[in-house]
């Protein structure tokens, strides 16, 4: 889906970014794609962290609006 979305919008690994707060779907998919990744480590899966499968994110922030302070 999401290399469909960057493919439709003519985007590409560099200047897309992913957020999510999952790792396993969010972190996993930034990586593999190339893309910078912000994994919003809060709520329900704040637990769930980054492994060997999902890698690392570029970024981990508490809150959308520390999104801005990277960009």
């Amino acid at each position: 889906m999401y290399k469909e979305c960057m493919d439709k919008s003519g985007s590409n690994s560099k200047s897309t970014i992913i957020i999510g707060d999952r790792t396993i779907r969010d972190v996993k998919v930034a990586n593999e794609l190339g893309c910078r990744s912000f994994w919003i480590r809060k709520g329900e899966y704040a637990n769930e962290l980054p492994d060997k499968e999902t890698g690392k994110p570029t970024y981990t922030i508490k809150n959308l609006k520390d999104v801005l302070k990277v960009l």
